[in-house]
């Protein structure tokens, strides 16, 4: 995501309010949001080249194996693909 725009995001997400194009006022929101990485939020050059963004989010770990270390799902995982 460009710099430009994920300090757009971290504006809407810090204030809570968006302001449409030309509109009058300031829109408050409630929202939630659901973001994923590949990178390991627990190491400490990740923290730290991101600390603004963990104090204003919660962070909270899903661990995920890859599927070349969780080989028995593939067949499940294809089955399902196939069905739909």
């Amino acid at each position: 995501m460009p710099l430009a725009l994920q300090a757009k995001l971290l504006r809407v997400l810090q204030e809570r309010e968006v302001e449409r194009v030309g509109g009058p006022q300031a829109i408050e929101l409630n929202l939630r949001l659901l973001a994923a990485s590949n990178r390991d939020c627990a190491r400490p050059s990740i923290r730290a080249c991101s600390a603004r963004t963990y104090t204003t989010a919660q962070c909270v770990p899903a661990v995920i194996p890859p599927l070349r270390e969780a080989f028995q799902d593939i067949v499940p995982m294809a089955q399902h693909i196939l069905a739909a």
